[in-house]
């Protein structure tokens, strides 16, 4: 399905499906609004800026790409199939999940996100069922308002903003790697499978517990104790 755009101007009451190719080439973008959403394929908005938006129950079983346009997912979501990838470029363009984030399968669901300049935002809890690995590929800020739970968290360039969790962060299988220019650890961090690493690069301010199981903890740039006592172990 190609157009300029895809506007659902008005709540569907049923399910949304996309089984093939879903395309909008102007600046419309794509906005989807409905009780349900199926997308069982990718979603490309190529225009400059056009943005893409999903409202409804969401099962993601495709990519979705834009040129520099925000990525909204406004409700619960839900992880299908393979390794899914959600990017907006090099430039501007905002990846935002503002509800629940989940897997089908604890960590077979791996998430690649590259928001360019934009942010990346979780706004509610995410891996109630584990993702798989989730790389950080892109960012100014990357945001965790609640607990995240994944196989391993990899955020690999380094970010200009801030990385904050406010939520405890949890590796389930492998470790976790925080680049960016500012980190803010508002809550425990811990790598729970034997010998998995958590390595934190970026000034840092440690306001929660970090915790490996056997695995080394390297804080690699100037860091700052705040809140209460902390433990890493």
């Amino acid at each position: 399905f190609s157009a300029a755009s895809l506007n659902q101007t008005v709540v569907g009451t049923g399910t949304f499906t996309n089984n093939g190719l879903l395309t909008a080439t102007a600046v419309g973008g794509v906005t989807i609004n409905s009780t349900n959403v199926a997308i069982n394929n990718n979603i490309v908005a190529s225009f400059a800026g056009a943005a893409v938006s999903v409202t409804g129950i969401t099962t993601l079983a495709g990519d979705v790409t834009t040129n520099e346009g925000n990525v909204t997912f406004a409700s619960a979501t839900t992880l299908s199939g393979a390794a899914r990838t959600i990017t907006t470029g090099a430039g501007a363009g905002n990846i935002l999940f503002s509800s629940t984030l989940t897997g089908t399968v604890a960590g077979a669901q791996a998430l690649d996100l590259t928001a360019g300049t934009g942010n990346i935002t979780f706004t509610g809890i995410v891996g109630t069922v584990a993702l798989g690995a989730v790389t950080i590929n892109a960012a100014t800020n990357v945001t965790m308002l609640a607990a995240f739970t994944a196989a391993s968290l990899n955020q690999a360039v380094a970010g200009t903003g801030t990385f904050q969790n406010n939520g405890v962060l949890t590796a389930t299988t492998g470790g976790v790697t925080i680049n960016s220019l500012n980190v803010v650890i508002d809550n425990t961090i811990q790598a729970s499978f034997a010998g998995q690493a958590v390595l934190v690069t970026g000034t840092t301010d440690l306001g929660g517990d970090v915790t490996t199981n056997e695995g080394n903890v390297t804080f690699a740039s100037a860091t700052t104790l705040s809140g209460a006592a902390r433990t890493i172990t």
